[in-house]
């Protein structure tokens, strides 16, 4: 499993699995709750597209509180699929505080 320290937490960017068994059911195909458009023209939209975006991000912006919960509640729902929702508002929060969001 690839681990990497960020932003004082631990953000796992895949599932492995251990003695057969999968740690947690969301795979990087998994959609979000939501779509999230971003300025640049990409659209986050499955669990793979947020881990990918989070990981491009300069340390300085992962230092934000808000990319911090956000990052947080990501590995939460990869551990707990339930959380799927809120982790999809935090990176929707998240990008809307960096003005990264897309108006369309």
């Amino acid at each position: 499993m690839a681990v990497r320290h960020i932003a004082g937490g631990f953000f796992l960017e895949a599932a492995q699995p251990i003695l057969g068994v999968i740690l947690f059911e969301l795979q990087r195909d998994s959609a979000l709750a939501f779509s999230i458009p971003i300025k640049s023209g990409q659209v986050l939209a499955t669990v793979g597209d947020a881990i990918d975006f989070v990981g491009r991000l300069p340390q300085e912006r992962l230092a934000r509180h808000y990319w911090f919960r956000a990052v947080v509640m990501l590995n939460t729902a990869l551990k707990s699929p339930h959380f799927l929702t809120t982790a999809t508002i935090n990176l929707h929060v998240a990008t809307a505080m960096d003005f990264l969001l897309s108006e369309t």
